[in-house]
């Protein structure tokens, strides 16, 4: 940490002319040897980070190219949880160092690259700093003297992603229906990536619960799938997926569960049992089968599905948690209150192992696994646990939020049961 700190100190310490080169290499030259550091290693998201924002720094004041800027991109290609574009990253540095990155054709293969890096950064879970990349890049390919129409959509679809990320819904739809707009001008209306775009653009519209205008993107991305001959294909098991969720939230479920179960014989066949998209399928099929009261099968799936994602992702797996806990909620209902306790335990000692003990999921698990531990007969061990979710809760809502009052009511009705 002390070794963070001087060097932060340090590249708050270098004034950055706009219009000397050197001094911006000189920043570049700080975080470098930082990335470098033991303690950085450590955290290599933290060095990610900071590499970024000297990417987007660089973008802004027109310091692309020469021995810094390569540095800096070899600097990001060496983390490791980014080696699937340490070759791209690696050409371009050769480029720049060499001399050959300028012109149109470079800044055209360079805003490539950039993209395929703030990709990974996204899904390293930083979409702000993906997304400050992502727009100095469209604007670096928009003031080319012959703007490239599909690299700007391509790049206008991660944008809009970054945005969905970030929770700016609308935002993301602007962005989506552009990319749009020139994808059908270039490429038409009858091709994969044009299905691809308008399938995120389905889901941004669901998220501003616009379920209906979703439903009607996602059938015409479907359609779209199908006539291109691509019903075998990942995609449009994805697709399948997404229709039968907004089925499902439109509440109906009858109409839902055939579409599951294509897209998850479609799956099986792409990628094997024991893959977690398999798994993620699986357990939206049980949730749709459990709606229809089909809980014994639900369980099931669900039982298979989080052991499938167990062994791919390990516990803490945000998406495992989610089905985990859905497993408790389904074991409740059916009255098995052991099982219940169990997956809701798994939940509470994932986050544990991830170092998310007392946040308020957390919590929140501790909290149904009191209901399951009361509801089973043992009201002293579930008062117990209640407390000590409760106690969390106070700390991480202030007392005031919906999960610490239903904690408390919990509590209420525990101890009249003991009484």
């Amino acid at each position: 940490e002390g070794i963070i700190e001087l060097w932060l100190a340090a590249q708050e310490s270098c004034t950055v002319s706009v219009k000397a080169a050197a001094a911006g290499g000189a920043r570049a030259s700080k975080l470098a040897s930082a990335g470098h550091g033991s303690k950085f290693r450590n955290n290599a998201p933290l060095t990610l980070k900071y590499l970024m924002d000297e990417v987007a720094h660089r973008q802004r004041t027109s310091t692309v190219g020469g021995c810094g800027w390569a540095e800096l991109l070899h600097q990001i290609g060496s983390l490791s949880r980014l080696s699937a574009d340490q070759q791209h990253l690696g050409t371009l540095a050769l480029a720049c160092a060499c001399g050959h990155g300028g012109g149109s054709r470079g800044a055209h293969r360079l805003g490539i690259l950039l993209s395929n890096l703030s990709s990974a950064v996204r899904d390293w879970g930083m979409p702000a700093e993906a997304l400050g990349v992502d727009e100095a890049t469209l604007s670096m390919l928009r003031s080319e003297e012959e703007p490239r129409a599909e690299s700007i959509s391509a790049l206008l679809n991660n944008v809009g992603g970054c945005y969905e990320d970030l929770g700016m819904y609308e935002k993301a739809i602007e962005c989506y229906e552009e990319s749009l707009a020139l994808k059908a001008a270039t490429i038409g209306e009858r091709h994969s990536d044009y299905a691809t775009t308008l399938n995120n653009l389905a889901l941004a519209h669901a998220r501003c619960l616009r379920l209906d205008k979703a439903l009607e993107l996602l059938q015409q991305c479907r359609t779209i799938r199908r006539d291109l001959d691509e019903v075998a294909s990942p995609a449009y098991s994805v697709t399948l997926n997404n229709v039968a969720q907004i089925l499902l939230e439109l509440e109906r479920p009858q109409d839902a569960l055939p579409v599951y179960e294509e897209a998850l014989a479609i799956k099986r066949a792409v990628y094997g049992e024991g893959n977690p998209q398999v798994a993620t399928t699986m357990c939206n099929y049980a949730a749709c089968l459990r709606t229809l009261g089909r809980q014994d099968e639900a369980a099931e799936l669900y039982r298979a599905g989080t052991a499938i994602m167990t062994t791919a992702q390990g516990r803490a797996h945000p998406e495992r948690l989610v089905f985990m806990h859905n497993s408790g909620m389904l074991e409740m209902k059916r009255g098995r209150f052991a099982d219940a306790e169990a997956a809701f335990r798994d939940c509470a000692e994932a986050m544990e192992e991830a170092g998310r003990a007392g946040s308020r999921e957390h919590s929140t698990e501790l909290m149904h696994m009191a209901s399951a531990i009361g509801r089973g007969g043992d009201i002293e061990r579930a008062l117990t646990v209640a407390f000590t979710a409760h106690e969390a809760l106070l700390v991480s809502e202030g007392g005031t939020g919906e999960t610490a009052s239903a904690c408390a009511r919990l509590i209420e009705q525990l101890s009249a049961a003991l009484a």
